[in-house]
């Protein structure tokens, strides 16, 4: 379900606050992003990385429809439901 409920949803996808994917879904649409690059975790990020899915609006702020601090070895589903949206983001982290 988009953000809105109508129409399409301009989201995106930061990791530790950079901009790795953006794009347009619709209702009931399903993405693979796979052409996202692999993030790469380094020796200070043991603790993990945020991971956050925006949507962005034009007339206002954009709206933050969740965020997570996924660790290495991570290999389950991320949902993301604030503001009225309904994501999941399946993804898998390596050390």
């Amino acid at each position: 379900m988009t953000q809105d409920d109508i129409g399409f949803d301009d989201v995106y996808l930061q990791v530790d606050g950079v901009t790795v994917w953006t794009g347009r879904i619709a209702n009931g649409q399903t993405l693979d992003l796979h052409n996202v690059p692999p993030y790469s975790f380094d020796s200070t990020q043991r603790a993990g990385v945020q991971v956050v899915l925006r949507e962005a609006d034009s007339t206002d702020p954009d709206d933050l429809l969740g965020s997570y601090i996924v660790q290495p070895q991570h290999s389950r589903p991320l949902g993301y439901s604030e503001n009225g949206a309904d994501y999941t983001l399946h993804l898998t982290s390596t050390a």
